[in-house]
């Protein structure tokens, strides 16, 4: 196979705004990256073939940190989709049509958002009892952390578990969802290999070549597997599994990196609390617009730090869900207590999420080296956040600006499907903002080095993708425009014309 010579304007993302005009790849890899000169002296009689981008922008593949990929698939192919709907007679007529596409079974829902219906109005249980008196219904908020259900659902819980939730209205939160999730039928291998690579097909078109993906269970782990067994696995994947399943993948030697270059297993999942939208995150202090409401604590203080010295002296990376101020705090203290003294973090430790901090967080986050993964989309996506946690708090809500200037190593992602799968609306989210939160936006150049290297460091990547360098993937994209333009084209949805994993052209 002949070298191939790529030519355009290459941000290789060996660190912040680094730029290269060639690029020479050896079969999977990239040999060589400099100027034209420099390529064609490097070549020099080797044959060649060559892509000329001429000024077009080159980059990386983007890597998504933060996302729950075989779910969003299975989404696709199972459930109704409730992003976006104006009101609740728009979320019931998703649902109905849902029921048509089978007789039988569950009937499922995701991504409704009470904040954005004319009256706030949280759906109910009676409201779905209209979609079915006989099948369970069940749909999820937009933030994965409530759901609502039907009485034919509800029918299958105990009175302990109705006790969760609230069995009037049909809605539960956090720990008590798993009461209803237990009772829908699990997905067979070929529906779950199917949700991959409808999930992966999505990603590759917006140039998503790798992901850090949540396992809801480790078994999930088998579909990446299958896939790349039979080299149909299009993308780079690194499975979170969740706290309880370490010890039985650590039976079989099986800790955070383990793995090859498409299927790894990354750190361990533990929740600290839920989200704004349901007032479930944690605050340190009543929620502004729902006096006495603090939110909901996943673990007591001492059950997380135990649990987070237990996963990482068995070797794994911690990854942990925390939203609010206290949240973060808990979670914070718990981290570094499983760290002893060494401030390096060699485990990478990361907390997803972090949205509301103060100087004291973000103070600890800078002395011990946390890694923050960060989800843009959720400013553009809660412009009610100043309402729901007051003004003062709201200063250290999303505070992107400040983690960076201290150094902090920002690693972008999606959590799609809690947001959209859109590198453009992940970016574009991090340099533009939103209006009740203007400042503490990112540049171009620091968005996209947060979505390429720094993802890559938080998955224990960074030594084969994330960057163009000589010895790593020739995974990258193409954008069919200029870099001045980029950010403007990325504002409107653009995505990449071209996009090569392993040095060929998959799209």
């Amino acid at each position: 196979m002949p070298m191939l010579l790529v030519l355009g304007d290459i941000r290789t993302q060996e660190s912040v705004g680094v730029k290269a005009d060639a690029m020479v790849l050896e079969e999977h890899r990239i040999v060589f990256v400099g100027t034209r000169d420099g390529a064609k002296d490097f070549l020099g009689q080797t044959p060649h073939t060559v892509h000329d981008y001429g000024q077009n922008v080159v980059l990386p593949g983007f890597i998504d940190s933060h996302i729950h990929f075989l779910a969003y698939g299975m989404g696709r192919l199972k459930q109704a989709d409730l992003m976006g709907c104006s009101d609740l007679d728009d979320l019931l007529k998703r649902l109905k049509v849902q029921a048509t596409k089978s007789d039988s079974g569950w009937i499922e829902g995701r991504g409704f958002d009470q904040q954005a219906y004319p009256n706030k109005e949280w759906p109910t249980r009676a409201l779905l009892d209209t979609v079915s008196s006989t099948r369970p219904v069940v749909i999820t908020r937009v933030c994965g952390h409530a759901v609502v259900a039907n009485s034919a659902a509800l029918a299958l819980l105990t009175p302990a578990e109705l006790a969760d939730g609230n069995a009037e209205t049909g809605l539960f939160t956090e720990v008590a969802i798993s009461h209803i999730r237990r009772h829908i039928p699990k997905a067979t291998h070929a529906d779950q290999d199917a949700a991959v690579l409808e999930a992966a097909n999505i990603a590759l078109t917006h140039g998503i070549t790798a992901v850090g993906t949540l396992l809801d269970t480790a078994d999930q782990l088998g579909s990446y597997i299958r896939l790349e067994k039979d080299n149909r696995l299009p993308i780079r994947m690194t499975g979170m599994p969740p706290y309880a399943s370490i010890h039985h993948l650590k039976a079989f030697a099986m800790q955070t990196g383990f793995g090859s270059e498409y299927v790894k297993i990354g750190g361990a999942k533990l929740f600290s609390d839920g989200s704004l939208g349901a007032r479930t995150a944690l605050m340190t202090d009543p929620y502004s617009d729902a006096p006495g409401v603090y939110g909901e604590r996943i673990y007591d203080a001492d059950d997380l730090n135990n649990k987070c010295s237990d996963a990482a002296s068995n070797g794994f990376q911690l990854v942990i869900h925390a939203i609010g101020d206290q949240a973060n705090q808990e979670t914070l203290a718990a981290i570094i207590g499983a760290m002893g003294d060494d401030r390096s973090n060699p485990l990478r430790h990361r907390v997803e999420h972090i949205s509301v901090l103060n100087t004291e967080l973000v103070e600890q986050i800078v002395e011990w080296n946390i890694v923050c993964a960060i989800q843009p989309q959720f400013v553009t996506s809660d412009p009610w956040t100043v309402d729901r946690i007051g003004t003062e708090r709201s200063k250290f809500a999303y505070a992107f600006r400040t983690l960076w200037d201290r150094g902090v190593v920002l690693a972008l992602g999606s959590d799609c499907p809690v947001e959209v799968l859109s590198s453009a609306k992940v970016i574009s989210s991090a340099i533009f903002r939103a209006p009740w939160s203007p400042t503490e936006t990112l540049t171009l150049d620091e968005a996209l080095y947060g979505y390429t290297f720094n993802s890559a460091y938080a998955i224990f990547r960074d030594d084969i993708i994330g960057s163009l360098e000589p010895g790593k993937l020739a995974d990258f994209i193409v954008y069919d425009c200029s870099y001045d333009d980029l950010g403007n084209k990325l504002a409107t949805g653009i995505i990449p014309s071209e996009v090569w994993t392993n040095g060929v052209r998959v799209r």
